[in-house]
């Protein structure tokens, strides 16, 4: 990071990378970045992947959809992307520590979400891995949720047909997947990520989810 920005600590840890605060050492403004754990770095099309939540969260400049300023590569080829740092809880996590939300809030919140696929779908982007658990509920000073959709890092470009795509893989979280997610994936298009929202209003009124998680999501038809 050409000694941009100054790592303050580690904000979590996932199967594809690690995610840091950190501080521009000029404008002193926070920022997250993510990097890609390094053994994935040789791997082309985990880094196909990891470009496209940059370049997805990076051209879409909706106000509810995670900002990412910069992406570019640390010790000559492990990916990083810049996120703007945000302050507040997961959707998932105000779902359970609440018992539900009421539905006027929930409503609330899902036209948010919905505001933000529109914006995606308009530009030829699908989410495909759209779940409370990538719903950010930032802080703000008034009363209201404002919400961020993050993670689209197996969003499908619809302009463009990825690896994943053309082998058919299943690609998404099996409790939010639409039917035909799981049973042609390569034919999945925006009313998938439409169906994944019905889920999460559904979980954030009732706090369940309609579906059960299985280790084979065709279990689930």
């Amino acid at each position: 990071m050409e000694g941009r920005y100054r790592i303050i600590k580690v904000l979590g840890e996932g199967g594809m990378g690690t995610v840091f605060l950190a501080e521009h050492t000029l404008i002193k403004r926070r920022v997250a970045i993510k990097v890609l754990h390094p053994e994935l770095a040789a791997d082309a099309e985990v880094v196909e992947r990891f470009m496209n939540e940059a370049r997805a969260a990076g051209t879409l400049g909706h106000p509810n959809i995670v900002e990412s300023t910069d992406m570019g590569f640390c010790h000559g080829h492990v990916p990083y992307i810049i996120f703007e740092y945000l302050e507040g809880s997961l959707l998932t996590d105000e779902i359970y520590r609440v018992g539900g939300l009421p539905v006027r809030r929930a409503v609330w919140i899902a036209q948010q979400i919905a505001s933000a696929l529109r914006a995606a779908h308009n530009a030829e982007i699908v989410h495909r891995d759209l779940k409370s658990d990538n719903i950010f509920l930032t802080d703000k000073d008034d009363a209201l949720d404002h919400v961020k959709v993050l993670d689209f890092g197996i969003s499908r470009f619809l302009d463009h047909e990825d690896e994943q795509t053309r082998r058919g893989m299943v690609m998404g979280t099996p409790e939010f997947m639409a039917p035909e997610q799981i049973t042609a994936p390569d034919s999945v298009d925006r009313r998938a990520d439409i169906y994944a929202l019905g889920v999460i209003l559904y979980e954030m009124v009732t706090a369940r989810r309609p579906f059960s998680n299985d280790e084979d999501p065709r279990a689930l038809l």
